[in-house]
């Protein structure tokens, strides 16, 4: 969206991230006196990452991200956030933040993939979550292929 001249604001610590993928990228060039970052420094080498991220989906878009050399990309780009939302074509936020806000058009991201495992297993926290995306949108709703196919 920013390289398509959007203004973006992320209802997240861009800065931290870039620390993040600072600390990601050292850790792949084998620099791990200069991994810094807290959720970096518990890795002793890439492997010990990569084996973290076969369980946990931020790391394993952390480590895709420093593979495929985009990290100075991302940095670039995430420089370029909006800082108020007034100013923003478009809001970056989670479903937990947004809980209490409506916008005209919401787009619901692919974290809501398996709906079938929300709904057999019960899972009240998640099924709430998703009740509190969903309503946040006032005229446009747009739901991902992995729901709409499961509806």
């Amino acid at each position: 969206m920013l390289k398509d001249g959007l203004k973006v604001k992320c209802e997240v610590d861009t800065s931290n991230y870039i620390r993040m993928l600072e600390s990601a990228e050292n850790l792949y060039r084998g620099n791990t006196k200069d991994v810094k970052h807290e959720e970096m420094t518990p890795f002793s080498t890439w492997d010990d990452l990569l084996l973290a991220a076969k369980e946990n989906p931020e790391l394993a878009r952390i480590s895709k991200t420093v593979v495929s050399g985009a990290v100075g990309l991302f940095k670039t780009q995430l420089k370029k956030v909006e800082r108020h939302e007034g100013n923003a074509d478009v809001i970056l936020t989670t479903a937990h933040k947004s809980k209490g806000r409506q916008w005209d058009q919401v787009v619901i991201a692919e974290d809501f993939r398996d709906l079938k495992d929300i709904w057999e297993n019960d899972n009240q926290q998640e099924i709430n979550l998703l009740y509190v995306a969903v309503t946040r949108a006032v005229n446009t709703l747009e739901l991902p292929e992995g729901i709409l196919k499961e509806l």
